[in-house]
């Protein structure tokens, strides 16, 4: 389930979700930022994606780190 504060996040105008990536550097002072983001592989189609959860409960591979399960795309 999604909290509601990533909810509301998700639908500023302002704020781009990147998930599945890893922060590399940030520079510059509030209001001006530039970060380098590094983007992860994914086994999923992110355009298709709805964010509803159907894929990690059906996906045979567990992720124990995190406690729940690591989806794998077509």
């Amino acid at each position: 389930m999604i909290s509601p504060k990533l909810v509301e996040v998700g639908r500023h105008l302002n704020i781009e979700l990147i998930t599945y990536s890893d922060i590399e550097s940030v520079e510059g002072s509030p209001g001006n930022f530039k970060v380098k983001i590094k983007k992860r592989a994914r086994s999923i189609n992110t355009e298709l994606c709805t964010g509803c959860g159907v894929c990690v409960e059906s996906c045979p591979v567990t992720n124990q780190a995190v406690d729940c399960r690591a989806a794998q795309g077509e």
